[in-house]
């Protein structure tokens, strides 16, 4: 939450659900093309990760499609969110 998700408006994107295992859970961040965005792990066991927008550099990413994976060792699945200006 939120997606779409505004870059200038929104503070983060927020994972969170029955996927989201405190301490146990890496979320995955890619373009469509497949370029692995940023890496994201649970480090303050809570069932709720944050995703400010950036990349792994510190770079805002650019408005678009971005797809998601959501491990953990009880679940996997596959998302996709949508970044607005």
């Amino acid at each position: 939450r939120p997606n779409p998700f505004s870059l200038s408006r929104d503070g983060e994107v927020i994972f969170f659900g029955t996927s989201v295992f405190p301490g146990e859970t890496v979320i995955r961040i890619y373009t469509l093309s497949g370029a692995l965005v940023r890496t994201l792990e649970e480090d303050r066991l809570t069932d709720e990760i944050p995703w400010d927008g950036r990349t792994s550099s510190g770079r805002k990413v650019v408005p678009g499609i971005y797809l998601y994976t959501v491990e953990s060792p009880r679940r996997a699945e596959p998302g996709r969110m949508v970044i607005l200006k």
